[in-house]
């Protein structure tokens, strides 16, 4: 059997990685995507480029697959252990 600890802690740590994944998807609705309207299309093209693919190819490939591998192990550690 698991330590409570662990499953504890990697549920805190899924939350978070997801939560912080939640907070870059409100961003760019809220913030960047109205701010294209104000700047226009071509000027926005060219920022979400540098943006996107500068720190954005190592990063958001990370956070989206981080949380997905977190959530999972968070929940299949758990039942794992309750099978045995």
């Amino acid at each position: 059997m698991y330590n409570m600890n662990l499953v504890v802690f990697m549920i805190a740590l899924a939350t978070a990685v997801n939560g912080l994944l939640a907070g870059l998807n409100m961003d760019t609705t809220l913030v960047k995507l109205l701010a294209r309207r104000r700047i226009g299309a071509a000027a926005y093209a060219t920022f979400a480029r540098g943006n996107d693919l500068g720190n954005g190819r190592v990063v958001y490939p990370l956070l989206g697959i981080g949380a997905a591998l977190l959530t999972f192990l968070a929940t299949a550690v758990p039942t794992q252990s309750a099978t045995r």
